[in-house]
């Protein structure tokens, strides 16, 4: 795992809670926060923002005193091997 690794699964995860928020704010909007569709909704957009900060909680975040902004350190561990694929595809805790 290096930076450019980090970055593309944060900025992939980042849109697709983009995108889940939007699709709930479209029910709100609409009057429909109730049923199936919403608890859908909800369900993703959920999801989305857990996997946002499971990797804002890995270790190659910047700690106290990093000077370039990232560290050379593995976001995941070797038994994770962070797929962002399958993780989308995880029901939410």
């Amino acid at each position: 795992m290096n930076t450019e690794k980090f970055k593309s699964d944060l900025g992939q995860t980042c849109l697709e809670l983009d995108a889940a928020t939007t699709q709930v704010m479209e029910l709100v909007n609409a009057g429909k926060a109730f049923g199936a569709a919403w608890h859908a909704a909800i369900e993703r957009e959920r999801k989305a923002y857990q996997i946002v900060h499971w990797i804002l909680d890995s270790p190659i975040v910047p700690k106290m005193g990093a000077v370039d902004g990232f560290n050379d350190l593995s976001p995941y561990t070797e038994a994770e091997q962070f797929d962002l694929t399958k993780a989308m595809d995880r029901p939410a805790a």
